[in-house]
């Protein structure tokens, strides 16, 4: 008797997911911290875990969400960021946002960085995020 037994099956595909419109900051010589923007999307019918990012630039990169406490503005660390199906999910200043920390190189406005997002099911997306000005408030255009 032949018994075929499925113990993972995954629906969403790399391409269902999406990272789009990322951007940064320009910084400064001697700073070793930046913070990545931009509008995570998941296109499946499964849900998505984020659970780890990884990049070419800085030694970590961590989920972060900024909250206002009673006036003082504070960075909590997410550890895991769970995208429903057709969830969308925007990355922006004063919210949600990716912290790179380490960095082993300044940053230069017109520059690429590149992240990659682990999710739990075992996919991986990368993205490539534009480097804006050191005043940049929003995605930078060409």
């Amino acid at each position: 008797m032949l018994m075929c037994v499925c113990v993972f099956c995954a629906n969403t595909f790399a391409e269902d997911l999406e990272f789009n419109n990322t951007w940064l900051r320009a910084t400064p010589p001697g700073v070793s911290s930046a913070a990545i923007y931009g509008d995570l999307i998941n296109n499946s019918d499964d849900e998505e875990v984020l659970v780890s990012v990884t990049s070419n630039v800085a030694k970590r990169v961590m989920l972060h969400r900024t909250s206002d406490e009673r006036g003082m503005m504070r960075m909590m660390h997410v550890d895991k960021l769970i995208l429903t199906p057709g969830a969308q999910e925007s990355l922006s200043p004063g919210g949600l946002h990716l912290m790179l920390t380490g960095l082993q190189q300044s940053l230069t406005e017109g520059e690429r960085v590149t992240v990659k997002l682990h999710f739990q099911s075992g996919l991986e997306i990368d993205a490539s995020a534009r480097v804006g000005s050191i005043a940049q408030l929003d995605f930078p255009e060409e």
